[in-house]
């Protein structure tokens, strides 16, 4: 199964980190765009986003990272994509870890575990989506 990673990348000076760390947690083979090459190797956003569409259309599902939505080019993707009845996902964020909170990963959801004060047990507090379906 081959999957599509989306989101900002033009106004986002993290994006490289940020696109990295989100493909691991996607299932399947990953089409990550921060490494394609631009249509006829020019250099400008439209060059890319020929070579972005071009893998969308041939991917399976589109997965969209956190802040995709103020990306013109990842709104494009998710709409190309929802157009073609593609399954499109939004990825959630790993929960926070602080004091007194474990979180324990499962298949496609997290667990979050919060430690009572008195006992020193956790107790299951609730479960994070890893993926939200959008379309």
């Amino acid at each position: 199964m081959k999957n599509y990673l989306s989101g900002s990348i033009t106004k986002d000076p993290n994006y490289i980190e940020k696109f990295e760390q989100f493909a691991k947690l996607v299932p399947g083979t990953v089409n990550n765009p921060i490494y394609f090459k631009p249509f006829l190797g020019l250099k400008i956003w439209a060059a890319y986003m020929i070579t972005c569409l071009r893998t969308v259309i041939k991917s399976d599902a589109l997965y969209l990272i956190p802040g995709w939505k103020y990306s013109v080019g990842a709104k494009i993707e998710f709409w190309v994509a929802r157009f073609l009845g593609k399954p499109c996902y939004q990825i959630n964020p790993t929960p926070q870890k602080r004091e007194g909170i474990k979180i324990v990963e499962h298949s496609e959801r997290w667990a979050v575990y919060h430690r009572q004060p008195i006992t020193g047990r956790y107790t299951l507090v609730r479960f994070a989506q890893k993926f939200q379906k959008l379309c």
